[in-house]
Order: C-alpha cells, then sequence, then structure tokens
C-alpha cells in the first residue's frame, strides 16, 4: 500500500474523529451556556476549556499520523532511516520557523508542496510525501507530536526505555556508566539516558 493512500485513510478517520470530538465539545459548552447565565470569567473559563480540548484533539491526531507513518515505516523495514529523517525533518522546521508559516494564502497549495519537496529533496519518499500531507492539511505545527509518537511506537518495537537523569552535578562517565546498567538490569530494557544538571 502507498504512503499517500495508507495515510489518507488514517487521515480521514481522523478528521471525521476530530469533528466528532469538536462538536461534542461545541455541544457540552452550549450545554452549559444554557443552563446558567454566565458572566464574563464563566465566558472566558469556557472558551479555555474549549481550547484546551481542542488541543487535546490535535495531540490524538499528530499520535495518529506518527502511528501511520511508523506502521508504513515498520511494513518496509524503514523504522530507523525514518526515524533520523523525522527527527531531522522537526530539528530543521523548529530551526526555520517560516516552515510552519508556510500554509499562507500568498501560496499555491502545489507551491508549498513543491518548497517542502525541494527542502527535503534526498529525504525518503516516504518522509516527504509524510511532510506534504501535512502541509496540505495545515497540520507541520503537529511534526513534534508525530515524531513523538513514532519514537514511542519504536521504542515498544525495540524494548527501549527513555529516562532522564537530573542531577546536582554532571555525571563523570563512570558514574553513568554504572547508572545505566543499574537501570537495564532493574527494568530488563535498552536505556537512552539523557542528562540533566540542575544544581538548585
Amino acid at each position: 500500500m502507498c504512503i499517500e493512500t495508507h495515510i489518507a485513510q488514517e487521515h480521514k478517520k481522523a478528521v471525521n474523529d476530530l469533528k466528532n470530538e469538536i462538536g461534542g465539545i461545541a455541544v457540552d459548552i452550549a450545554g452549559k451556556v444554557v443552563e446558567r447565565e454566565i458572566n464574563e470569567t464563566d465566558h472566558k473559563a469556557l472558551i479555555d476549556e474549549f481550547i484546551r480540548n481542542v488541543g487535546d484533539a490535535h495531540a490524538e491526531l499528530a499520535k495518529r499520523y506518527g502511528g501511520s507513518l511508523y506502521e508504513l515505516a515498520a511494513e518496509e523495514n524503514l523504522t530507523d532511516e525514518l526515524l533520523q529523517q523525522l527527527r531531522t525533518a522537526v530539528n530543521s522546521i523548529e530551526a526555520e520557523p517560516q516552515y510552519l508559516r508556510l500554509p499562507d494564502a500568498q501560496r499555491s497549495q502545489k507551491e508549498r508542496c513543491a518548497l517542502l519537496g525541494k527542502a527535503f529533496e534526498g529525504a525518503h519518499p516516504y518522509l516527504v510525501s509524510f511532510l506534504k500531507l501535512l502541509c496540505e492539511e495545515d497540520l507541520l505545527g503537529e511534526l513534534p507530536g508525530c515524531l513523538r509518537a513514532y519514537q514511542d511506537r519504536y521504542n515498544v518495537d525495540h524494548n527501549i526505555l527513555e529516562v532522564t537523569a537530573v542531577s546536582a552535578i554532571a555525571l563523570t562517565a563512570p558514574s553513568r556508566e554504572k547508572l545505566l546498567a543499574k537501570l537495564q538490569k532493574m527494568t530488563g530494557k535498552n536505556i537512552v539516558l539523557t542528562e540533566t544538571v540542575d544544581p538548585a
């Protein structure tokens, strides 16, 4: 199955779910408004709740997109390659925020996709198609969430546990190795250790 078809199917399902969820949220808010007279504080609280719930829906959408890309990569034995390229794409987009502004009224959809294709030429065609799909749907801002979902699926399949060690001073190499060994023994997983120094 080609990536466009696979992701298009997931996208259609996710959009329908998102519409239903947002519709449900709107009905809930309308119900709360009808139940009582609202003042400015209540109004602001209802809007904040709506925004939070829409944010949750976007996070779910990113999870589905990232999961779909992972499934396709796994079918094609490309999980490692696409993980690295997806990380690079996220880093590139975070470093150059103008990518997030690609969906604007001054460029056609075709032009926006061509710009992404050019920026990521040399990347695997699945990744380029994935980025173009996100751009078409105005979801490039959800790319970090897609990466997180992909990484989570990858970690499960590869018995990896991500751990963050926070210490007052930087760990020495022997301390780091000892900590890694202990964590691996305790969990039975391959540990990916991130260190953070917090002198406070």
